[in-house]
C-alpha cells in the first residue's frame, strides 16, 4: 500500500525536496532515489534540504559507493540545499534545463502536468 501511493505520487512529481525526519522519511529518499536510478520514472532532482544531509552524503560515499554498490552517477542524483531557497534554485535551473530540451529530464512533465 505504502508503495503504492509514493508510485503514484512520484508520476506527478518533477521534483523531490526531502526534509529531515524519521525512518519515513529516509524510506521514501531512498525509494525515490531508486524510481529514478532505474528509470520507473523520469530525471528529477532529489533535494535534501537541511543540516543531516552531508553526513548522509559522505557516508554514502564511504561504504556503499566505495563497495561499488552503486555508480557515482546515482549519488549525482541527489542534491544538497542547505534552506529552502537553495531548494527553489536547483528546481529552477532543472526546470531551465528542461526547457532547454535536456532529453533525460522529466518526461512526466508532459505527460501528467495540471494546467
Amino acid at each position: 500500500m505504502f508503495s503504492s501511493r509514493l508510485d503514484k505520487f512520484m508520476l506527478v512529481s518533477n521534483a523531490v525536496v526531502v526534509a529531515p525526519g524519521g525512518v519515513g522519511t529516509l524510506l521514501e529518499l531512498f525509494y525515490t532515489w531508486q524510481l529514478v536510478q532505474v528509470k520507473h520514472v523520469c530525471h528529477i532532482p532529489i533535494i535534501l534540504m537541511g543540516e543531516p544531509w552531508p553526513e548522509l552524503v559522505q557516508w554514502l560515499r564511504k561504504w556503499p559507493l566505495k563497495r561499488r554498490y552503486f555508480d557515482k552517477k546515482d549519488l549525482d542524483m541527489l542534491f544538497w540545499a542547505k534552506d529552502f531557497k537553495q531548494a527553489i534554485e536547483v528546481i529552477d535551473e532543472a526546470y531551465k534545463e528542461f526547457k532547454r530540451g535536456k532529453k533525460d529530464f522529466c518526461l512526466n512533465f508532459k505527460r501528467y502536468r495540471i494546467d
